[in-house]
């Protein structure tokens, strides 16, 4: 039994260290309307097991500028993130998340199924063993968020 534990804990592991590497990509595959300044700042807000992987992305480099990673609250400011990762939230801080963002140039992702219809840019979910996205590319164009067409041709459904 104990084999069997640690090999499940270990691919839950991967799992979101795989997570974390796609959305390290997300980022080069994407164009901000104006430049980004001195850092790319991936921001997660609720709970999500994915928080202790983005560890991993701190200090590295993503279209030529240093990624630092934020763990915020819901009542922080997201102005300054290019990336927000939500995780784990209640119905009403979703809410309350999506509605302060509004046109704002911020990268959603999440890996909570069925957000992506609601509004979140790229959503990240697994089937068959694999990792997979869904990308929302209006809720990106009203961001003012280019997302390359190679990035398009790789997801699975584009809304």
């Amino acid at each position: 039994m104990g084999l069997s534990v640690a090999s499940t804990v270990s691919a839950e592991v991967q799992e979101y260290e795989i997570k974390a590497a796609f959305i390290y990509n997300f980022i080069s595959f994407t164009e901000w309307p104006e430049k980004t300044g001195a850092n790319i700042n991936i921001c997660t807000l609720g709970e999500s097991p994915l928080n202790i992987a983005f560890d991993a992305l701190k200090k590295k480099s993503a279209k030529g500028v240093t990624i630092m990673i934020h763990r915020l609250r819901i009542e922080d400011s997201l102005k300054d993130c290019q990336v927000i990762f939500l995780g784990e939230l209640d119905r009403m801080s979703f809410i309350k998340v999506m509605s302060s963002l509004k046109s704002m140039p911020i990268l959603t992702v999440t890996d909570s199924a069925g957000l992506v219809e609601e509004g979140v840019m790229i959503e990240l979910g697994i089937e068959e063993r694999r990792i997979v996205f869904k990308i929302n590319v209006e809720s990106a164009k009203k961001s003012r968020l280019m997302i390359s067409s190679k990035l398009l041709r790789l997801a699975k459904v584009v809304y």
